[in-house]
């Protein structure tokens, strides 16, 4: 339940049940297909859980639908998984970590048209402080991911095994958080979360570029996005390797220093 005064479920299933749907209740099927949106007759689907863990009974029920499910409700969430993806849960399972493919986005292209300058003014100690907090909530969360991997693998005791470097030893070393597979391999894994879509470019500094390359056994970038730590469903894909030929790049600062006029440096 998510909300007490208002309580919601999640309900999480996977392609191969809309298949399901689709071959066991055709009359339903046709019905959303021609109606599009809710009316006060529209069905609701009924999931009665039994005795034996993991089962459930499933029929469609015609009374009226709640008008206080709204699609507008915040706590009303229903998600399609498709088979490929990877769906994790918490210790509590009050949190649901979504593994999706990562996307092929159009490699970033050199801008060859002349710039335009516009003046604005940006308050950098509040977006500092934002996008720390951001930072720091989806590094933890990826820890917690990484605590349910090993769950999940029957290795619990490898958890004690995962350290958040980022906040044990600091920023320098060219990734967030140190854990492991559950065949005991190190993994160094960079995390770079956002609150936009999945697409979203993220920032790569030299070091953590590099770490990827000398370290391409053991290096995992971690993409959160979608990102709002107040929901209960984290949504993210994963990048292994060498960052090389898996991302497009684009130069955005340049470290410089004074030299004579006549250096060609």
């Amino acid at each position: 339940m998510l909300n007490e005064n208002n309580p919601r479920t999640r309900l999480l299933w996977k392609s191969d049940f809309q298949k399901l749907i689709q071959t066991k209740f055709p009359e339903w099927v046709e019905y959303f297909n021609r109606n599009g949106k809710k009316t006060s007759d529209t069905p609701t689907l009924k999931f009665l859980k039994k005795n034996i863990a993991n089962e459930y009974e499933v029929e469609f029920n015609s009374e009226s639908y709640s008008e206080t499910s709204s699609d507008d409700d915040p706590n009303h969430e229903l998600e399609l998984i498709p088979d490929n993806f990877s769906l994790l849960k918490s210790s509590d399972n009050s949190i649901s970590y979504l593994q999706t493919e990562s996307p092929d986005c159009e490699p970033i292209a050199s801008n060859s048209k002349p710039k335009k300058f516009v003046g604005r003014k940006t308050d950098y100690i509040t977006k500092n402080q934002k996008n720390t907090v951001i930072g720091d909530a989806g590094e933890l969360a990826v820890i917690e991911i990484e605590k349910a991997i090993l769950r999940k693998a029957n290795a619990p005791s490898m958890i004690e095994r995962i350290e958040h470097v980022a906040k044990t030893q600091g920023d320098g070393l060219g990734y967030d958080i140190q854990s492991v597979t559950p065949d005991g391999k190190i993994k160094y894994i960079e995390v770079k979360t956002t609150t936009s879509g999945k697409s979203e470019p993220f920032i790569l500094s030299e070091t953590e570029f590099t770490c990827s390359q000398e370290n391409a056994e053991k290096y995992y970038l971690y993409r959160l996005y979608d990102f709002d730590k107040t929901k209960t469903l984290i949504k993210y894909f994963v990048i292994e390797g060498d960052l090389t030929h898996q991302t497009s790049r684009k130069p955005i600062q340049f470290i410089c220093v004074p030299v004579s006029g006549n250096s060609e440096t």
